[in-house]
């Protein structure tokens, strides 16, 4: 049910971005195709607070946080397992 309202929606903003006069700027497009994809599939979208921190510094609306490299030798991203890289480069 919820893929069909997705899917429906998808085709609404599709066909409201069709105009005849050279169509929508193609970043315009893209806000709105975002906007209304983080409305419906906010899961896919909000990924926050998932891996561990510590905060060094935090001042109103800035902080400063310190991620420690990850123990894992892989990650899923997506459904994907991808390696984790022990070096930087």
């Amino acid at each position: 049910m919820h893929q069909r309202i997705t899917d429906y929606f998808d085709k609404a903003v599709d066909s409201l971005l069709q105009w005849e006069e050279g169509g929508v700027p193609k970043k315009m497009r893209s806000y709105i195709s975002n906007a209304v994809s983080r409305r419906m599939k906010p899961d896919a979208f909000v990924l926050s607070d998932l891996t561990q921190y510590k905060t060094i510094v935090r001042s109103d609306l800035m902080s400063v946080r310190y991620y420690p490299p990850l123990v894992d030798d892989t990650i899923v991203v997506n459904g994907e397992t991808i390696p984790v890289e022990q070096e930087q480069k």
